[in-house]
């Protein structure tokens, strides 16, 4: 038998074996039909509040199986009561495990030394997961140096994928992390929201990544609240990818909308606007070293206070190109204009037809997806050609925004 021919075999085997275990018709609670699965199964959750000790810190036990909502996480909520957090997962699983549509809410951890009081939502060591279509609200962590309000993620491997992070808390007088911390992890979030989030004492309001392979694509950052970084706070190496992301409304002490700390990220068709820093770099604050550079492509920075790129001395200025960034900066292609927004369906941020970031980018790429789209109206199609627009709705991965126009849940109500 062949290579491929066993691969099939396999596959199928698993396939044609794999069952389907619905809560709570089959099993009681959450906890009980994990338990009852098997690798390759389905635990299928009926809409509902899930409450009680077997409806909180889920653990998978190392089992590789698709935890999922019939009914998606406006309607089937895991309600953690303030006594502990959603999920647990410490026991190695791979990208196969899966949690689809919940909403986890009033988690909370604290009083105890690391690393249990961390993940007020959600908890990731050593482990892999894919979570899409989720919400992580209203949890908490309250130990001085507790990391992740929301999630924690520590040497781990984890996909988000049209998640919302919000209102997620850091008491910890050192903590790190309000809404997500991640180290030593793999980390991509593709159309992600992190909104609301506070670290009262914490640096990395949003989100902490430290010494990460992480990638942020068409993801939203707003509203957070930290020490430094108020929206997302970037340390160490392997430096991280941001592209066609939205930072805006953030507060921090250096680094309203992002502070870079020996790092030097990547930042593609990323807008900046209206954040806050009461120190220095309102948008982007950069301490990342003499051997470490920031780099700017095709991105927008305007309205940040008090001002949009700040950097500490003996560093490394971090270099902008084929960006709108209010006040002047130097760096080819670079302009200063007001860039005349238009929201639209939901894009807050699109680009009226007068707008100077129309189809200035970088000449060597285009949009990924063309703006003639019957989903657009009339204006797009006369002042917009297929040239890379500069900000987060433009530009090779703007796909990713436009494929699926609103696609996060709906946060339910408080």
């Amino acid at each position: 038998m062949t290579h491929l021919t066993l691969t099939a075999a396999i596959v199928f085997t698993a396939s044609a074996y794999a069952v389907t275990i619905r809560v709570p018709a089959d099993a009681p609670t959450l906890q009980a039909g994990i338990d009852a699965a098997a690798t390759g199964d389905t635990v299928l959750v009926a809409p509902g509040t899930y409450v009680g000790a077997e409806n909180r810190d889920i653990s998978f036990h190392g089992v590789d199986l698709v935890l999922r909502s019939e009914g998606g996480a406006s309607s089937t909520v895991i309600d953690c009561e303030r006594q502990g957090r959603g999920f647990n997962l410490v026991d190695g699983e791979s990208r196969m495990a899966r949690i689809e549509g919940f909403t986890v809410v009033r988690g909370e951890v604290g009083g105890i030394r690391l690393p249990r009081n961390c993940g007020g939502g959600i908890r990731l060591i050593s482990s892999t997961a894919t979570i899409s279509n989720c919400i992580i609200r209203d949890c908490i962590v309250e130990d001085t140096f507790s990391s992740g309000g929301g999630i924690y993620c520590d040497n781990s491997s984890l996909l988000l994928v049209d998640c919302i992070i919000a209102d997620c808390t850091n008491r910890g007088d050192f903590g790190i992390g309000g809404g997500l911390y991640s180290w030593g992890s793999s980390l991509t979030l593709i159309r992600c929201a992190i909104t609301g989030n506070v670290g009262e004492y914490a640096e990395g309001g949003g989100c902490y990544i430290s010494n990460s392979d992480a990638s942020l694509i068409a993801c939203t950052i707003t509203h957070n609240d930290g020490v430094s970084g108020g929206g997302l706070k970037l340390v160490g190496s392997p430096p991280a990818t941001l592209e066609n992301c939205v930072i805006t409304r953030n507060v921090g002490h250096n680094g309203g909308g992002l502070l870079c700390s020996n790092s030097s990220p990547v930042l593609t068709n990323c807008t900046f606007v209206d954040n806050t820093s009461l120190g220095d770099g309102g948008g982007i604050y950069s301490s990342a070293g003499t051997r470490q550079q920031l780099i700017l492509k095709n991105c927008i920075l305007w309205g940040d206070e008090p001002d949009e790129i700040n950097w500490t001395m003996g560093s490394t200025a971090p270099r902008g190109t084929f960006s709108n960034i209010q006040g002047t900066y130097p760096g080819h292609g670079n302009i200063d204009v007001p860039p005349r927004f238009l929201p639209y369906r939901g894009f807050r941020f699109a680009l009226s037809n007068t707008s100077p970031c129309i189809d200035t980018g970088d000449p060597d790429m285009q949009d990924g997806k063309d703006w003639a789209d019957p989903f657009f109206p009339p204006h797009y199609h006369e002042a917009n050609s297929s040239a890379c627009d500069m900000g987060a709705y433009g530009g090779p991965q703007n796909r990713v925004w436009l494929s699926r126009v609103r696609s996060l849940p709906a946060c339910p109500p408080n």
